[in-house]
């Protein structure tokens, strides 16, 4: 069976878990995967903090950047 979900909490620093994340992937059409990531926080200011301090949508385009790179690899 092919996984097709991950959920995680992600933390740190003294936050026990900021938000949880959800990646889902769904084959299309056989040739490609449909990756879906939603991050889940306990507040809209949370968001934002995360956004504006901690550079949460460019650290999401990394991370997606580096798993292109690494499936490349496959």
């Amino acid at each position: 069976m092919t996984p097709e979900r991950l959920v995680y909490a992600h933390g740190g620093g003294d936050d026990e878990e900021p938000f949880h994340v959800t990646v889902t992937f769904a084959e299309q059409a056989n040739t490609t995967t449909e990756l879906t990531m939603t991050a889940r926080f306990k507040s809209a200011a949370d968001l934002e903090k995360a956004v504006m301090e901690y550079g949460a949508v460019e650290g999401a385009k990394s991370t997606m950047d580096r798993l292109a790179e690494q499936l490349s690899t496959m």
